[in-house]
């Protein structure tokens, strides 16, 4: 199982709505997540440094609830797989989707193919 397959099952399993990055679209009436791979970075000889975003999203009309989505992912990704929160981007508004997101990155180190 890859990476990606870790993160999005251990998302699923804590109860969150996640989707891939290819299987979101109109407006946001609930909240949810997507999650998809950042580039990865060497991180020595034969260790990569591979990243996961995720792209969390709620209703703008209801913004409270971003904090309790944001930390119930932090939670499963954290214990799940195992990744490191690596940090997040500041809140913005999505007009298109009627929704306020944030942007959380988590990586693991793995090994380089050699």
């Amino acid at each position: 199982m890859t990476l990606m397959e870790r993160a999005y099952d251990a998302l699923s399993c804590a109860g969150v709505d996640v989707r891939l990055a290819t299987r979101h679209s109109g407006v946001c009436d609930a909240p949810y997540c997507v999650i998809y791979e950042g580039q990865p970075e060497i991180a020595g000889k034969t260790l990569t440094r591979r990243h996961i975003l995720v792209d969390a999203l709620v209703p703008a009309a209801r913004p409270q609830s971003l904090q309790g989505l944001c930390g119930d992912i932090r939670t499963a990704l954290q214990i799940g797989p195992g990744l490191t929160f690596a940090g997040a981007s500041s809140d913005c508004a999505l007009e298109d989707y009627r929704a306020v997101g944030r942007t959380m990155d988590f990586t693991a180190l793995c090994g380089t193919d050699i």
